[in-house]
């Protein structure tokens, strides 16, 4: 179940971004909740695009923290490939906005990496309504 901060920030979000014309959802593990999945988060996450990041944040302009930008990451959890443990890299047109005092993050043109492989093509998706 999604905490009251992390509820309230999801209606802000939703309702802030109400004429948004970017495609976007709710990611990571608040979105995993909001499916059924039991898990717990403090924060938002955002999947866009990279138009869709600059939109949200021009949408939420007075909630924006760290402005967009491209920015990479290592996973916490390696892959396991063959029996062979290799890192997973993530990078996207990244933004930060607080609401609430709840972090959300804006994930725009996401994509990701396996070892020395090829960075993979940006993530696509259907938005679906709950």
């Amino acid at each position: 179940m999604l905490s009251q901060p992390v509820l309230k920030a999801v209606i802000k979000v939703g309702t802030a971004l109400k004429d948004v014309h970017a495609k976007w959802a709710i990611g990571g593990e608040a979105g995993e909740i909001m499916r059924g999945v039991n898990v717990h988060t403090d924060l938002l996450e955002i999947v866009t695009t990279r138009e869709g990041t600059d939109e949200i944040c021009r949408a939420m302009a007075d909630s924006v923290t760290l402005a967009p930008a491209v920015a990479e990451q290592r996973s916490e959890r390696d892959a396991d490939v063959e029996g062979k443990m290799l890192p997973v890299y993530f990078r996207s047109y990244y933004a930060e906005l607080t609401v609430g005092g709840v972090k959300v993050k804006v994930l725009g043109d996401e994509q990701i990496k396996v070892g020395e492989w090829d960075w993979g093509d940006p993530l696509d998706y259907a938005p679906s309504s709950p």
